[in-house]
């Protein structure tokens, strides 16, 4: 039987998340299964979703969480672990919607599968798993490759986050999506790699969220990686200076997209360079031939 709970930590965008979750019950409406959700708000100026709203969705069972405080994006995902009853659980952002049979072909399609061993599965938009079919790789080799999924990629079991007292480090204030990736390496894991499409974003790049400061992002995930090396069982320099690369790329890559495709041609600019150039030229051959991307850590 299937058991897992979708968590969405949440602050400032309850009308994107009415969108989020929208497509979330459409999903689970297709195929007549009702799946449970928990929220949890992150002390919201204003909360615009009261429980009607939330009934409103047939297909879900939601559980609404708020802290007494803001707390942080690392402790709001804690707290949503901590209150999950089911065997498994997928994360996703506030800004998110799942693709186009995102459900069955990614979340349903890996949990029908008959192996009590993995301990997690993560899902990447890598045409070679679509063609080859899936792997099974430790969550140590995963990190060495620095094959770092996306958070609403990623489906844990409670009973190993549990077991090995797995939470997500809250000094981390960037690159949070990946922290608990770099936990359970340490653990050894036995992670299922599997094809999947990108989540899209409803969010344009604006507001006042570390996610939209560029200059503030570089500062904090500088920070994190720090953390992360001092726990990591990773001892090599040229090892982080790729992960550290990577982030910068990724994080600046968004950032010219976005604007570019917002109109603003001059602030997009801002965030062009020659690295860019190589990283967008690799993307399209990518997208189109299935080569893997230029950037050594695929985020």
């Amino acid at each position: 039987m299937l058991s897992f709970t979708v968590c969405i930590a949440t602050k400032d965008r309850s009308l994107l998340l009415i969108k989020t979750l929208t497509e979330v019950n459409s999903q689970a409406n297709k195929i007549g299964i009702t799946i449970p959700v928990i929220i949890c708000d992150d002390f919201s100026k204003k909360w615009k979703i009261n429980n009607k709203k939330l009934i409103d969705f047939n297909n879900l069972d939601v559980t609404s969480l708020r802290n007494n405080s803001n707390k942080g994006l690392s402790a709001t995902r804690n707290r949503l672990i901590k209150n999950v009853k089911t065997n498994y659980l997928i994360f996703l952002d506030d800004d998110d919607l799942w693709p186009p049979h995102f459900l069955t072909n990614f979340i349903i399609r890996n949990l029908n599968f008959e192996n009590s061993n993995v301990d997690a599965i993560f899902g990447y938009n890598v045409p070679s798993l679509r063609i080859l079919g899936d792997k099974f790789l430790s969550s140590k080799n995963l990190v060495k490759k620095m094959f770092l999924p996306p958070v609403g990629c990623q489906i844990f079991k409670l009973e190993t986050l549990k077991r090995y007292n797995i939470f997500y480090d809250e000094k981390v204030k960037s690159g949070v999506d990946h922290d608990l990736f770099f936990s359970i390496a340490e653990k050894n894991f036995n992670c299922k790699i599997t094809y999947t499409k990108n989540l899209k974003s409803l969010i344009p790049l604006n507001g006042n969220r570390i996610t939209t400061n560029f200059d503030l992002r570089i500062k904090e995930v500088e920070k994190s990686i720090q953390r992360w090396k001092l726990r990591s069982f990773v001892d090599d320099k040229e090892f982080w200076t790729n992960i550290k690369n990577g982030y910068q790329l990724h994080i600046r890559y968004k950032h010219f997209r976005m604007f570019l495709i917002s109109g603003d041609l001059l602030s997009a600019l801002k965030y062009y360079d020659k690295k860019l150039f190589k990283q967008l030229l690799f993307d399209a051959l990518f997208r189109i031939f299935g080569f893997r991307s230029g950037m050594k850590l695929k985020l």
